[in-house]
């Protein structure tokens, strides 16, 4: 009974440590989380529950946004309703200094028709050190995504301003009229990224 009881006194110590370590509430090595719901009527009742590395680090209401700073490495976002079994996950290294924006919404919502293929056309605009560590798995009543990152804006800025094409015109126009087809990027994009290709050659 003893030993029960010791086991019961010190489980809350053990958690408040990790989720300390995860959350880096003192020093360095932070980057900023934001978590937004969509609003929606669906399950509009639930909390959604976001963990990192299996330490609950957020409850998001419906059409709410939740923002903390967490440790860089390698994080896996957890997201379910509560009550609901399964979870959805997305997993990529967070780094120091860096933001990030996460998305939640109802797996059968019509959000995720909008991101096909991940968050913003995701072989489009990561960097590839990004790309490399993400993965994501689906489940539950919620889904997650990442949709937006300072490391985008970052890379781009540091790359040249006119980078030399390495395939010809022809080639490029096809993949990008490839990726419309397929529906992994919307018209205006694919007009936009068009007009581009056409202007740098």
């Amino acid at each position: 009974m003893k030993k029960l009881l010791a086991l019961l006194l010190l489980s809350p110590l053990a958690y408040s440590q990790s989720a300390t370590e995860i959350l880096n509430v003192t020093g360095t090595g932070k980057a900023e989380i934001t978590i937004e719901r969509k609003k929606a009527l669906l399950y509009s009742a639930l909390k959604v529950r976001v963990k990192a590395n299996n330490i609950l680090v957020a409850k998001v209401g419906n059409g709410k946004t939740e923002k903390f700073n967490i440790s860089e490495g390698l994080i896996t976002f957890a997201v379910s309703g509560f009550g609901a079994p399964g979870q959805s996950t997305v997993t990529f290294r967070v780094k120091d200094g860096e933001s990030y924006k996460l998305a939640v919404a109802s797996r059968k919502s019509s959000f995720w028709s909008g991101i096909a293929g991940g968050a913003l056309g995701v072989g489009l605009i990561w960097s590839s050190a990004l790309e490399a560590s993400m993965q994501s798995t689906e489940g539950g009543t919620f889904g997650i995504a990442l949709i937006e990152t300072s490391e985008i804006e970052s890379s781009s800025m540091s790359e040249p301003k006119e980078k030399p094409m390495t395939h010809n015109l022809e080639e490029e126009l096809n993949k990008l009229k490839d990726l419309f087809e397929k529906g992994l990027i919307d018209e205006d994009v694919y007009k936009e990224m068009q007009k581009e290709l056409l202007l740098a050659k």
